[in-house]
């Protein structure tokens, strides 16, 4: 039986949440700094990079994490199962920090 995703970055929405992890998986260190300040922005709320590798380590371990989709040969991930609900795009999340 799978484990739930951890709350380890407080009662954020899932959507930033999701975001906040896709950019890291993706090597794409602009897009988390950026999610970074736009959720103490909005939400007042200060993550530490320390709580997103743990995510990823929790993701890894309960098997959450699609290393068929990982980054290979300079192409970022277009998609990440983060939940047994759903699948989360990546273009949609860079599309929203834009704005």
């Amino acid at each position: 039986m799978r484990k739930k995703f951890p709350t380890v970055l407080g009662c954020v929405d899932r959507r930033f949440l999701s975001a906040y992890v896709l950019y890291f998986l993706s090597a794409q260190p602009s897009y988390a700094s950026k999610l970074r300040e736009q959720l103490k922005k909005t939400f007042n709320l200060e993550v530490k990079y320390s709580a997103v590798y743990y995510c990823l380590w929790a993701l890894e371990r309960d098997g959450h994490a699609q290393s068929s989709k990982a980054r290979k040969d300079g192409q970022v991930i277009k998609e990440f199962s983060i939940t047994e609900a759903g699948t989360v795009h990546l273009e949609e999340m860079i599309e929203f920090l834009k704005r």
